[in-house]
């Protein structure tokens, strides 16, 4: 075996995931969550709760979900009648807003699958392949988010291994 793909086997989620992680607040507006995704140019999010601990992830999926659920009949539909008190940032200053159906936490999928950072990338890929899921979230010791690491990135990670493997081969190429 090459050692490009020596290298591929022994690259822990760590080596590859996202740092730079962009989460969302179970009370924000699927509104203000459209907004964030087109901000940051991504397709899903981890959301926290007040404490900043992983409670869900919202994705584009949701999003549809959500839109196929509001072409409802009318009397299907709920109402906002509810009201709750928010934490704009943990430890930060609250306030009190309706809690509508059209917030991130009654869209968000409540069951999210994490990965460990010194897990084997090829863990990560085999759990994302298994639940047909597009990202792992990857968390610290407290429950917050750490990283995210997606299928474009294992997609990266391999054409990269695929191509240094090529030019081992052809190296006049």
């Amino acid at each position: 075996m090459s050692d490009p793909w020596n290298r591929l086997r022994s690259l822990r989620v760590a080596d590859v995931m996202h740092t730079d992680v962009v989460v969302l607040y179970e009370h924000q507006s699927m509104a203000e969550a459209a907004r964030v995704f087109l901000e940051h140019g991504i397709t899903g999010a981890p959301v926290v709760d007040d404490k900043g601990h992983v409670t869900g992830i919202l994705s584009a999926t949701d999003f549809v979900r959500r839109e196929a659920r509001c072409c409802r009949p009318a009397s299907t539909q709920l109402s906002p009648v509810e009201y709750e008190v928010v934490h704009d940032e943990p430890c930060g200053p609250v306030h009190i807003q309706e809690a509508g159906e059209d917030r991130v936490s009654t869209h968000m999928s409540r069951g999210v699958q994490t990965v460990a950072a010194d897990d084997s990338l090829l863990q990560a890929a085999r759990a994302m392949c298994a639940e047909h899921i597009h990202r792992l979230v990857v968390l610290d010791a407290r429950g917050a988010p750490l990283g995210v690491l997606t299928s474009l990135d294992l997609v990266a990670v391999l054409m990269q291994a695929a191509e240094e493997a090529a030019q081992e081969e052809n190296p006049a190429d």
